[in-house]
């Protein structure tokens, strides 16, 4: 049996290829073409030019380290192009980033540094003024004066703080549960000593004589009440 060639393969369609007619030359003429771009010379991009020691010796010096400068007129001037556009392109960018994040104007003689930029769309826009009560200090007078800040301050007095609100006094109320009316280191009371030191003294007779009559009622030992009265009673109910 006659093997097959690959022409006659690929039109067979054997599913390692597409079965089109003309396809088999088309890829014939790539595939040589491939091989051609990798087999066949190509000329380097840049002539060849033999590099001798003088050519390097003058590489080496074609910069003056003393005089920072170039020794050919046109790079010299060329460099020296660039150097001042960048230059001047540099002081721009810190111009500009200045402005952002510092004062508009000249701390020193107060002039304004965007004069010229008024038409701009981006010129910015004065805030309005209100008055920051910390600021500058957390005290609502002047710590030096002790005055109230809408009389004694720095800026002009319609851009003073106002005047404080006057509060309502607020009355605190207060349990009277557990105050002590007696001064509990001398043990003394505050108000009317002697009179409150004889009723404690009568209250706590009375307590105790309560608490007497309610364990002691009969003396085993002399075989009759403790109390007189009520001993007499008994005997009369007895006759």
């Amino acid at each position: 049996m006659a093997t097959a060639t690959i022409k006659e393969i690929m039109l067979q369609g054997s599913g390692n290829f597409i079965k089109q007619d003309g396809y088999y030359d088309t890829w014939k003429q790539g595939m040589k073409a491939y091989e051609t771009g990798r087999t066949a010379w190509r000329s380097p991009d840049e002539p060849y030019v033999k590099r001798t020691h003088q050519d390097m010796k003058a590489r080496e010096t074609s910069y003056n380290p003393v005089t920072q400068k170039f020794n050919d007129v046109k790079v010299e001037q060329k460099v020296s192009k660039a150097e001042q556009e960048n230059y001047i392109d540099a002081l721009a960018k810190n111009k500009d980033r200045s402005l952002r994040y510092e004062q508009t104007f000249n701390v020193i003689n107060f002039e304004n540094k965007l004069k010229g930029l008024e038409d701009r769309p981006d010129y910015p826009k004065e805030k309005p003024w209100y008055f920051r009560q910390r600021a500058g200090t957390n005290a609502d007078y002047n710590i030096l004066s002790n005055i109230p800040l809408h009389e004694h301050h720095f800026a002009a007095p319609d851009k003073r703080p106002p005047p404080p609100e006057e509060k309502k006094q607020k009355v605190k109320k207060m349990t009277t549960t557990g105050l002590r009316d007696y001064n509990v280191v001398t043990g003394r009371y505050l108000e009317l000593h002697e009179d409150k030191l004889k009723a404690d003294q009568e209250i706590q007779r009375a307590e105790a004589a309560y608490k007497y009559w309610q364990t002691h009622n009969f003396d085993p030992l002399m075989c009759k009440l403790y109390d007189a009265d009520k001993e007499i009673q008994f005997n009369e109910k007895r006759k």
